[in-house]
């Protein structure tokens, strides 16, 4: 995904020192006054230039969660719960804040694959969207970059399998009165107890909060977290995804077009992903895998398979599903077979495979030729005669 690199400040150094000692003396002397209660004066007592300019260069914390050597989650922490931090009268903003690719905190906390960053920032979001008047628009969950990406798609991406987890939980429990039947048994535990229940509290208060639907929701390409993980290979994140949906949900999900056509199980077949496609298999029936067919081209599974040659695939939608009774059977625009595909492709050694498995090289069907007469090669014909 794309980013945009900020115009460095003294802030965006001092957080990369991960001190919060030295941020936060560049935070008070540099730029704000400490009033005698405490807070900070930014109004009065700063040089409002001074003031706007700190105001337009708010990506310090996100540069820090991007580009420091050493995990910032500490640094992050500490800095969330100084009070004197907290009493800038911006803070808000600097927590709601998007950089130029529209990334809010908690995508870079999925760039960075941390589940406590996640953690801390969405407990903050929480506490915001808690003290929200009940018809502003937060979210968190469903906030979507210039790409299209909400953080969970990120965080798929980069196979997070405990940001997966927190945001399921998260998305699951909005509207619910408490999902811990127990009391928790950390401070990581109490923290997301304590938002769980601050969002479930501002939902049914009436704001406005967009989330039920958060990891549920398709990419810019049309692609569910399901597609994501399916073209990185992460197998144990596809086996998670179909777990935390419901049946009715999960059979949705692994039929779900994106931009291209394409559904979760056609880009495993492209993908070469067998294991996935047994995944598939055991939890809904073969008949997911051997009725599936591209949006556009209307091409089934066999055909992807062998059109990416992609054997292994070819093998087990044959061995394993009705492919193997159905083999001649034709379709797409125009109306081939599996071995018309494998005729075009001149693929000599797939040829001899489907011709041994079934499938006939004389069958035509309409004005489409059958696939022996589609090619003069005499080695190509040679190997259907066998």
């Amino acid at each position: 995904m794309s980013t945009t690199s900020p115009q460095l400040t003294l802030f965006h150094y001092a957080a990369l020192t991960l001190d919060v000692d030295v941020f936060m003396w560049c935070f008070q002397k540099v730029l704000f006054l400490k009033n005698e209660d405490g807070s900070i004066s930014n109004t009065e007592d700063t040089d409002k230039y001074v003031l706007e300019f700190f105001e337009s260069k708010k990506d310090f914390l996100m540069y820090c969660i991007k580009n420091s050597k050493d995990n910032p989650t500490e640094f992050v922490d500490q800095l969330l719960s100084n009070e004197t931090f907290r009493s800038y009268s911006g803070y808000k903003g600097l927590i709601l804040h998007r950089d130029k690719n529209n990334n809010n905190l908690l995508h870079y906390a999925c760039m960075r694959a941390s589940p406590i960053l996640f953690l801390l920032i969405t407990s903050e979001f929480a506490s915001i969207i808690h003290n929200a008047p009940t018809d502003a628009s937060i979210d968190f969950l469903s906030s979507k970059n210039n790409d299209g990406e909400c953080p969970i798609h990120i965080a798929v991406k980069n196979k997070c399998m405990e940001i997966l987890e927190l945001a399921s939980q998260y998305n699951a429990a909005i509207g619910t009165k408490n999902i811990f039947e127990d009391e928790p048994d950390n401070d990581i535990e109490r923290v997301f107890k304590m938002s769980i229940e601050l969002l479930s509290e501002s939902c049914k208060n009436g704001s406005n909060n967009n989330d039920y639907e958060g990891i549920f929701q398709p990419d810019s390409k049309g692609q569910l977290i399901l597609h994501i993980a399916v073209n990185v290979g992460w197998i144990e994140g596809v086996k998670r995804i179909l777990e935390i949906v419901d049946n009715k949900s999960a059979s949705f999900f692994v039929k779900y077009k994106d931009q291209h056509g394409l559904s979760p199980v056609a880009w495993m077949a492209i993908n070469g992903h067998v294991k996935m496609l047994e995944l598939v298999r055991s939890k809904f029936g073969e008949d997911v895998l051997f009725k599936d067919k591209t949006k556009y081209s209307r091409r089934n599974l066999l055909q992807l398979a062998i059109t990416e040659n992609q054997h292994e695939v070819v093998e087990y939608l044959i061995n394993n599903t009705k492919f193997k009774e159905n083999i001649d059977t034709s379709s797409g625009q125009p109306s081939l077979s599996a071995l018309h595909y494998a005729v075009l492709l001149e693929d000599f050694e797939m040829i001899e495979y489907l011709v041994q498995n079934g499938c006939d090289p004389m069958k035509s069907k309409f004005n489409i030729l059958s696939p022996y007469e589609m090619t003069t090669d005499e080695i190509l014909r040679c190997a259907m005669c066998q």
